[in-house]
């Protein structure tokens, strides 16, 4: 997990799990090469797709969970740093949470559905990621 206020070109390039939370602008080819985890960025100039190489990924609104994740990494970097950006982040968080953009992987995305599929049928955590994997596997 990391919390940075902004990165330059090739940002979470080759990204293969973890959470990233950009808190400023990205350069361009964001997330190139993209095939695990989540980067949850601050888009208030709305660039990111225009920066964002799409090729793996797709780009979401952060749901109701994602928002209390965003929410909780800002507090905890503003703990640790005392950032001003992160303070007025937290300040104004209710008029800002809107500029937020989840982006995730396809693959990635496709294996988390997959697996909560599972665990909806009673499979533990670890039968319903193989559940998830030969589904994929399958599919190829």
């Amino acid at each position: 997990t990391i919390v940075c206020e902004g990165v330059g070109n090739h940002g979470c390039e080759y990204m293969t799990g973890g959470v990233a939370l950009i808190l400023g602008e990205v350069g361009v080819n964001f997330a190139a090469g993209m095939s695990g985890g989540v980067a949850y960025v601050y888009d208030e100039r709305r660039n990111l797709k225009e920066r964002c190489n799409m090729g793996m990924v797709s780009l979401q609104q952060p749901d109701e969970e994602d928002v209390e994740l965003i929410h909780a990494l800002i507090r905890e970097h503003v703990e640790r740093t005392q950032s001003p950006r992160g303070i007025k982040m937290l300040y104004m968080f209710d008029d800002i949470v809107r500029d937020f953009v989840k982006v995730i992987p396809h693959e990635y995305a496709e294996a988390l559905r997959l697996s909560a599929e599972g665990r909806a049928k009673g499979m533990g955590d670890e039968d319903a990621r193989e559940y998830a994997f030969e589904t994929m596997r399958r599919g190829m």
